[in-house]
């Protein structure tokens, strides 16, 4: 869900110094930036919390997580995090092999579909469009159990 908070300005003024720093860096490999969070939830706090969708990024390599604490070129009144995702593991985490590593993506996913505002993606609506197929995604299906089979909503369990 994309959200219409008002972020404070110390914070957004950081956003954009990393949007820039990292669009210079990273080139036409950086695909999005997704501000994610209790700093847009709910306003409550002064950490950021900011997805990056990196071509080429490898997390067996690099890492997944970045924290950072205030510095003289980074003033930050919290934490900064940054979370790093490959367009591949950002599409589609299935192509993730290792099922811990894929169940900590699909988590991180699901809380940034939660609450999200995006600060860069290329092209237009990428990660816009990504994320919604993610909120749909994250509809449970039935489990092994089964499926609650009834015609009336009102009266969905028979019991024995």
């Amino acid at each position: 869900m994309i959200t219409e908070t008002s972020i404070p300005h110390a914070e957004h003024r950081s956003v954009v110094k990393l949007m820039m720093a990292h669009s210079r860096e990273y080139g036409s490999k950086l695909r999005a930036m997704v501000l994610f969070g209790d700093l847009i939830l709910t306003g409550q706090t002064f950490d950021i919390d900011l997805l990056e969708v990196v071509e080429g990024w490898d997390a067996a390599r690099s890492g997944r997580v970045a924290e950072f604490s205030s510095s003289s070129e980074l003033p930050l009144r919290g934490k900064l995090r940054i979370y790093f995702l490959s367009p591949e593991e950002f599409e589609r985490p299935e192509v993730i092999l290792d099922p811990a590593e894929r169940a900590w993506v699909s988590a991180l996913l699901q809380r940034v579909t939660s609450s999200y505002e995006l600060v860069y993606q290329v092209p237009i609506d990428y990660a816009r469009n990504t994320l919604s197929r993610q909120d749909k995604a994250s509809v449970l299906s039935a489990p092994p159990s089964g499926l609650v089979v009834t015609a009336n909503p009102l009266r969905p369990a028979c019991l024995p």
